[in-house]
């Protein structure tokens, strides 16, 4: 990072450091404390963090993708892109020697950004991009491109070619387009004809139009015979003196005609445009379908190294985690037996966590924490059991309670219960009785249960037979 900043960049041209009124950096690198030092030894500002540095990167991020979307509207930003490395063309000789290079985009140069440059060429041009100083970890040369065809011009001379340079949005170089630039001499008598033509069509609307409009108006004028053909002998006349004065000037009879004048002609410039074939260093397809799989392969032992870890995670939590509830709310639900027996081999797995464990397969550690779930969630049942069975037989009781406040209205001959059939009665009775039996049958269970034995009667069976009461007839 040092030697890729300095005082001069990424500083305009007469922008000085002196010129910066304050510092303000984003973005996760800024916290470490060897880019923050060096910004401020070469800026000499203090460094600014005000503000989130990922946020403000990710808000940045979305702008900026906000900008360059068309289903967004956004206020106009000036957000300039840089070239990281100064960029220059080489281009070659047919016999394969260099011909000569510039620098076509400098270091610090805004992009996207275009270039028209001009060559004069016989043959074929061969470009070559590469950068101008050499990038660490990077193939100096970016591409190779091969304009053409080109031929020499008609003199023999070199034709002159214009070649497109561009760096586009995303920072990729590209020979965008070429063609030649050639100037031929087009006869202008033809393009006179024409319009003259044009003229004339334009003159006789006109014409027919204002005619038209007079004739309506009934006011037309008519030509005067006598005038016109005074008109038409002086033409004669004037014609036949120009006549007779070329004969003696060119002291010949032959009347030179402006058939055999020489056509004038004007200069134009045409472009034809030229192909080009682009030869980028990089992959071959099978270089790049090579490191295609190495980077599968790369992402596999990834995933298995993640699971492999989060599954050795998993044992090492449920350790510290049970050994907490074995103190604390779980304390009750076990035998002081089973808790020593119990504590020993989690201690045990913890030591061999750090030990043989270090680097097990994934597979060891689902198996370890399966053998250690064996106990600890048959005590965790216990507890969950103890908390909710009171509450689920409160339910249960108050269902029944219902039930037989039906029954004694049906007894006391209840008008809303009219429509029961002594047999539906007779049944909601038996189901009373059934259901109370139950009842009663749970609740001993549950005040004759130890707290760290196993449950005799689970919340789910308390539950089912809540469903179970008759309800149908309750109205």
């Amino acid at each position: 990072l040092s030697s890729g900043i300095n005082a001069e960049w990424p500083l305009r041209p007469g922008f000085t450091v002196e010129d910066i009124d304050a510092v303000e950096i984003v973005g996760g690198s800024t916290r470490i404390p060897k880019c923050k030092a060096i910004i401020e030894e070469v800026l000499h500002k203090t460094c600014s963090t005000t503000l989130n540095a990922d946020e403000a990167a990710a808000r940045g991020c979305a702008l900026q993708c906000a900008i360059l979307s068309p289903a967004f509207k956004v206020r106009d930003f000036a957000i300039n892109d840089i070239v990281q490395s100064g960029i220059k063309l080489v281009w070659y000789n047919p016999d394969g020697t260099v011909g000569g290079d510039m620098e076509v985009f400098a270091k610090g140069h805004v992009f996207p950004f275009s270039k028209m440059l001009t060559f004069y060429r016989k043959e074929n041009l061969i470009l070559e991009a590469s950068y101008s100083t050499p990038v660490q970890h990077t193939q100096t040369v970016i591409g190779r491109f091969e304009v053409g065809p080109i031929k020499p011009a008609e003199d023999g001379s070199s034709t002159k070619v214009k070649v497109k340079v561009k760096v586009d949005i995303h920072g990729i170089l590209t020979v965008e387009s070429a063609h030649t630039v050639t100037k031929i001499q087009v006869p202008i008598e033809e393009e006179k004809k024409e319009e003259k033509k044009e003229v004339k069509k334009a003159e006789k609307k006109e014409g027919d139009k204002m005619e038209t409009e007079e004739a309506e108006n009934g006011v037309k004028e008519e030509s005067k015979p006598n005038e016109n053909e005074a008109d038409l002998k002086a033409e004669k006349i004037e014609k036949a003196d120009s006549d007779d004065k070329m004969k003696v000037e060119n002291g010949s009879d032959d009347i030179i005609s402006e058939d055999k004048k020489k056509p004038k002609t004007k200069t134009k410039t045409v472009q034809n445009p030229l192909e080009v074939t682009i030869s980028k260093k990089g992959f071959t397809a099978k270089e790049l379908q090579e490191a295609v799989e190495r980077e599968n392969a790369m992402i596999s032992t990834d995933k298995l190294i993640k699971d492999r870890l989060m599954a050795k995670n998993a044992v090492e939590e449920y350790v510290y985690e049970m050994r907490d509830k074995l103190y604390s709310k779980l304390e009750n639900f076990i035998s002081e037996s089973d808790k020593d027996v119990y504590l020993a081999e989690l201690s045990k797995t913890e030591n061999w966590l750090y030990d043989e464990g270090e680097n097990c397969q994934k597979q060891v550690y689902i198996d370890k924490l399966a053998e250690l779930r064996k106990v600890g969630d048959r005590i965790m049942t216990r507890y969950t059991e103890n908390e909710g069975r009171q509450g689920a037989l409160n339910l249960l009781g108050t269902s029944l309670v219902h039930v037989r406040k039906v029954l004694d209205l049906i007894r006391n001959k209840d008008e809303k219960y009219d429509h029961l059939s002594e047999e539906d009665i007779k049944t909601l009775a038996e189901k009373d009785a059934e259901f109370q039996g139950v009842f009663n049958d749970f609740c001993n269970k549950a005040t004759s249960q130890k707290l760290d034995e196993d449950p005799l009667i689970t919340v789910a069976q308390i539950n089912l037979k809540k469903k179970k009461v008759p309800t149908a007839t309750l109205r």
